[in-house]
């Protein structure tokens, strides 16, 4: 072909999100990506409470944005307070690939969790694209008829079928109205809250398959092993290898916290030969995460503390308003108003009920008659 008339390279971004506590990890999911694939050109992380110096992103090679960056000011403020940290951060997904839709000029990108850590090219996940408009990744495909089958596919129908932690987009028209139709159902219904059918913005993406043609589920070779694969990988000579002999070339270490220690697998539910070899890699990246923190704490500020999470009880009152209303705004503010009218009425109660006490008290030091 011409040189003329060959198609330029598809423009390739990666992006991830983080709250302070977890920018090392972050960091280190973006950089090792990089490095195992040239083809991508950028990396943005959109950090929920804090900020950075131009020069920290430019020392980094990471476009930092915050949440006002996202749009939707008022409502992800709304969001902040009646979902924990743990849920505003997945429900805030939606918002960032439409910002990377709106804002860059890529032809396709890639989100990962913060606990992701590349340790090769993600050539069959790109390749992929190609094929669908959104690619996500199964978390189990080995059929098994024993109980331990049975019970694993079974834990898998909470959590859900795929993976939330790994989604690439292609842009396209369906790509927009998956991400409208991801946001419309996160607004309200993004709790983690398994034994009622829900956890986060993960458990819709099984709906999602059934709604969007050009979004498509797989495993991919090598990428997203976690430990609700483990039982499909092989070990040669000390190494992890998928179900297809491929190295693992995306790992996801859920479950498993960094410490000042190195990694915690307390949470982690595995166990065999395979397992021992994921905490091996597990005790590598927490290292590698550790020498990150060494080195970028430098230009980090935090933000003006905005209003956190409600207390939990708080929260599933105004959650609930929120989702019965067609106006979320004026649900919210409902419910918050009542809050605090019940917040008032029980703190009169308890000084009426403190000078009760007092009363009673001053009367038996005074030796008073009761009245």
């Amino acid at each position: 072909m011409p040189e003329q008339q060959r198609r330029p390279a598809a423009r390739t971004i990666v992006t991830t999100l983080a709250t302070a506590s977890h920018l090392p990890q972050a960091v280190v999911a973006l950089e090792s990506i990089r490095a195992h694939n040239p083809a991508v050109d950028e990396s943005i992380l959109l950090l929920i409470d804090a900020h950075v110096s131009n020069e920290w992103q430019a020392r980094h090679g990471v476009r930092v944005i915050g949440i006002d960056d996202l749009g939707d000011v008022e409502r992800l403020g709304r969001m902040r307070r009646y979902y924990s940290v743990f849920e505003f951060c997945n429900a805030v997904k939606p918002w960032l690939h439409r910002f990377v839709s709106s804002n860059t000029g890529a032809d396709r990108w890639l989100y990962v969790d913060a606990d992701t850590w590349c340790r090769g090219p993600l050539t069959a996940l790109f390749e992929r694209q190609g094929e669908a408009s959104i690619v996500v990744t199964q978390h189990s495909a080995s059929p098994g008829t024993s109980l331990v089958d049975i019970r694993r596919d079974l834990g898998l129908c909470g959590f859900g079928t795929v993976n939330g932690g790994v989604v690439s987009i292609r842009r396209s028209p369906t790509a927009d109205d998956f991400i409208a139709w991801w946001q419309a159902r996160l607004v309200g219904h993004c709790r983690d809250n398994v034994a009622e059918g829900e956890y986060v913005d993960q458990r819709w993406l099984d709906v999602a398959l059934g709604c969007f043609p050009g979004l498509r589920a797989d495993r991919i070779a090598g990428v997203n092993i976690g430990h609700w694969n483990l039982h499909e990988l092989t070990l040669r000579d000390g190494e992890l290898f998928d179900r297809d002999g491929e190295p693992c070339a995306l790992v996801h270490f859920s479950q498993v916290r960094v410490t000042g220690a190195g990694a915690d697998f307390s949470q982690f539910p595995g166990a065999g030969p395979a397992a021992d070899a994921f905490r091996r890699l597990g005790v590598e990246w927490a290292a590698e995460v550790a020498a990150c923190a060494a080195r970028i704490g430098e230009g980090v500020m935090p933000d003006a503390t905005p209003a956190g999470p409600l207390p939990a009880i708080d929260r599933d009152i105004v959650v609930q308003a929120v989702r019965r209303a067609s106006d979320e705004g004026a649900a919210f503010e409902s419910a918050m108003a009542s809050l605090e009218r019940t917040r008032r009425r029980r703190a009169l109660r308890e000084m009426q009920h403190g000078a009760r006490s007092v009363w009673r008290g001053l009367r038996a030091l005074l030796h008073l008659p009761v009245t």
